[in-house]
């Protein structure tokens, strides 16, 4: 099964489009404070003493405020309509499993996995042609069975799935995409659906949960009885085509190793 999902992933709320924001706020906090200053001056029929002083500092209250005022707007304009605000956006996903990519606990791309993938990105080609995009972001994915190695510092989850992404990276160069087009990225079994349809939640609380499940042999047999497919649907990759303006890949060549992919057979 295959399938391109358009949902996009938030890992944190303030990502890198957030000196943007901070700037808007920074600018309406300025604006507040001048149009304050200008509704408190001293407001007379007949003026104030030094009326010219008084409706000179007025006029340039008035004037800053405008011009301030124009910049917010300018700045509100640019946040909502330029695709780099932020330095990386999330475009076309597409996501590899159901046909096995890999097998378990090998970051071996398997045949199925091949074809798959490269029959993907030339059904991409055509929705990517207009998104402005430069990197191929590979994640991996793993299965949850806990994989401690004692030569593997801490979760050998995760070094399995970058280890897949990277197979999946070095695979796409041999089809003539450029290795600056391609970014890695191992998740482990952070991001596994089996762990939260089972524990209902994320996150360590959640995997440690699980790793005390494991520990009962019934749960594990029932694992690789009843859940057998949504093990397999674990190790998977998934690609975005993003924009990353620190990517040393140009969007011309990002879209010429796309082109030599599809004339592969």
């Amino acid at each position: 099964m295959s399938r391109f999902d358009s949902e996009e992933e938030r890992e944190d709320d303030y990502g890198p489009g957030s000196d943007l924001v901070l700037s808007l706020l920074a600018t309406l906090i300025l604006v507040l404070g001048l149009i304050g200053v200008g509704e408190h001056l001293p407001r007379s029929s007949s003026g104030p003493p030094h009326s010219d002083d008084y409706q000179d500092k007025l006029n340039e209250l008035s004037a800053k405020n405008k011009e301030l005022a124009d910049q917010v707007r300018l700045l509100l304009r640019q946040s909502q309509s330029n695709p780099r605000a932020s330095s990386i956006d999330l475009g076309e996903i597409i996501e590899v499993e159901g046909l096995e990519p890999f097998a378990k606990g090998s970051a071996q791309l398997t045949p199925a996995g091949e074809s798959q993938i490269r029959k993907l990105l030339k059904l991409s080609i055509a929705r990517l042609a207009s998104a402005d995009v430069n990197l191929l972001q590979i994640e991996g994915h793993a299965s949850p069975e806990p994989n401690q190695r004692k030569e593997v510092l801490g979760d050998a989850n995760v070094e399995l799935s970058a280890l897949r992404a990277a197979s999946v990276a070095h695979y796409l160069n041999k089809l003539g995409m450029p290795y600056a087009c391609v970014a890695v990225i191992g998740h482990g079994r952070a991001r596994s659906r089996l762990i939260k349809r089972i524990t209902g939640g994320g996150g360590n609380e959640a995997m440690s949960q699980w790793d005390q499940l494991f520990e009962d042999a019934k749960f594990r047999n029932d694992l690789q009885t009843r859940f057998s497919n949504s093990l397999r649907a674990d190790r998977r990759v998934v690609l975005k085509a993003v924009m990353d303006d620190a990517s040393y890949c140009s969007g011309e060549q990002f879209f010429a190793g796309l082109d030599l992919i599809s004339k592969s057979p």
